[in-house]
């Protein structure tokens, strides 16, 4: 009379109303005796965590995994040779739902082998482009001496001291798309450890760093180019050479630039995977000077010094 999904209360108190209405001293139901019976062993079943879960599995609660379902193949097929059997040999139904799990219980279940977790760091133009990467990786596998099984000729595998795998140092081609975003994660499946009782191997999980160590900065997706020039070409104007992530490119500086000013680059960006066009490129100017200057140079500075007649810093003292 309760749910597949009842809690112990709702459980204790259908239990509580069933034994009132069919407990054979007061009961006038016909069969109450055997009924009352079935009530006890339902509850005592259901009331205990353990024996709970085997009869949920029994009944389909449980995960629909492939286990399960050989588990529930099997048991169908024992459970039909149970009422086949002659009715003296018969236990109660109960204990041969415990004696059912024992059984399987004893036998080792197979386990999936353990993730490997690594980080795997790339250039911006490695992530732009996309890029195939050798990693190495400590890997685990059957031992082939005793070939899993732990044991070669009546003693414990020396090659794998008794642990039916060995560790080894493997190398992992690994195709990294285009433009992946930072810190996501990509999979290589069965290249984790080794699974037990012939389960398959875990899987390879690698985080994506794009590193910022570049001519090119990443931020929120996006390129950005730190561009110096001389202070002649920031107050003249010129065209230069610039770098991009799709190759390099003629940029206009017009006259007058000041340092941190920042102009964009149409398609010079990273990779739209949406629309598979590039963003533009933000290239933020910084006006170097001449570390290393020539007389003449020197000369031409102080002539334009004494020349200029502009007030740069007028605006702090109005």
């Amino acid at each position: 009379e309760v749910e597949e999904n009842a809690t112990i209360e709702e459980i204790k108190s259908s239990y509580k109303k069933l034994v009132k209405k069919y407990h054979p001293d007061i009961s006038k139901i016909e069969n109450a005796e055997k009924i009352f019976k079935e009530i006890n062993e339902a509850f005592d079943t259901l009331s205990d965590e353990v024996k709970k879960l085997k009869y949920d599995t029994l009944n389909g609660i449980m995960p629909n995994s492939k286990e399960e379902k050989e588990v529930k193949k099997e048991f169908k097929e024992e459970k039909k040779e149970y009422k086949e059997a002659p009715k003296k040999k018969k236990e109660n139904f109960g204990d041969f739902v415990n004696k059912f799990f024992e059984e399987k219980e004893s036998k080792p279940r197979p386990t999936k082998g353990e993730n490997i977790y690594m980080t795997i760091e790339i250039t911006p133009k490695e992530a732009v482009d996309g890029v195939i990467k050798k990693i190495n990786i400590v890997h685990s596998e059957k031992c082939p001496k005793c070939l899993g099984k732990k044991f070669a000729n009546g003693t414990k595998c020396t090659n794998c001291d008794g642990l039916g795998e060995i560790t080894i140092h493997k190398k992992v081609t690994v195709k990294i798309p285009k433009n992946p975003k930072q810190n996501s994660t990509l999979k290589i499946k069965n290249e984790g450890k080794l699974g037990k009782f012939g389960a398959e191997s875990g899987d390879l999980i690698l985080t994506i760093k794009v590193a910022s160590k570049n001519v090119f900065k990443i931020e929120n997706n996006r390129a950005k180019l730190e561009l110096p020039i001389t202070p002649w070409e920031a107050f003249l104007g010129s065209e230069i050479l610039i770098p991009t992530m799709d190759g390099n490119v003629t940029m206009k500086i017009p006259p007058q630039t000041n340092s941190h000013d920042k102009f964009k680059i149409t398609g010079g960006g990273m990779l739209n995977k949406k629309t598979g066009k590039r963003e533009e490129l933000i290239v933020e100017i910084k006006i170097v000077t001449p570390q290393k200057p020539t007389i003449e140079e020197i000369r031409a500075y102080k002539e334009v010094k004494n020349l200029d007649e502009s007030n740069v810093r007028g605006e702090l003292f109005e």
